[in-house]
């Protein structure tokens, strides 16, 4: 099973054209994300774990879930490992 993600605490976002400027002000970190990074962002308004996501995106683009895994998953990794994404604590079990 994997992690629930959520954004990290205090970031402040700017929309630019198809993407987003999100800057973290306690370090200054800033990281632009492209189309694919955004909609991955947008989905995680609300914790959401990788499944989540790639069955959001994949229903909202049509394409097969299989295709878009790898984009993002390495869009949760870099942006957990520049701490803009935060594992979101445990919910009750179903």
């Amino acid at each position: 099973m994997s992690p629930a993600w959520a954004r990290a605490q205090s970031l402040v976002e700017e929309e630019i054209g198809d993407g987003v400027c999100v800057l973290r002000p306690q370090t200054n970190d800033v990281v632009v994300l492209n189309e694919t990074a955004h909609a991955v962002w947008r989905v995680l308004a609300e914790p959401a774990d990788e499944d989540l996501v790639v069955g959001v995106l994949a229903d909202a683009y049509g394409i097969d879930a299989a295709q878009i895994r790898p984009d993002v998953a390495r869009v949760l990794h870099d942006l957990a490992e520049r701490g803009f994404l935060e594992e979101a604590p445990a919910g009750p079990p179903p």
